[in-house]
């Protein structure tokens, strides 16, 4: 819920907005921005899901790409593209991305990924 509020919010929200409407001006600001901001979120949450034994963990960066697409995904979608949405919704769909990807991560279950099975133990 953290995530979603933060990345929702009043002052981040219209921050993006405005980044992203600017990026082919002012590509190194949106690249640093990024980097130090959504791109930071998804190191930590990939250095977080490192040291979870209850998960299988063989790719900690797309893990942490989907946890942060399947918790705040498609309200971010709406309200980029309706400055009016009210992501009324964002705890519904943070609780079930929680959901699924525990259900997708649990440890000893068996993904396939890049057209490969994966399965066994954290690492």
């Amino acid at each position: 819920m953290r995530l979603a509020g933060a990345v929702l919010g009043p002052r981040v929200l219209p921050l993006r907005r405005l980044l992203i409407g600017e990026s082919r001006r002012f590509p190194d600001l949106a690249r640093e921005y990024y980097d130090r901001a959504p791109g930071l979120v998804m190191r930590t949450l990939a250095s977080c899901l490192r040291e979870q034994p209850d998960l299988t963990v063989d790719d900690p960066d797309r893990a942490a790409e989907h946890f942060a697409f399947l918790v705040l995904g498609a309200p971010l979608d709406r309200a980029l593209f309706d400055a009016t949405a009210e992501p009324a919704d964002v705890e519904t769909t943070a609780l079930a991305g929680v959901a699924a990807f525990r259900r997708a991560y649990a440890a000893g279950t068996e993904r396939v990924e890049a057209g490969r099975t994966i399965s066994g133990t954290s690492s």
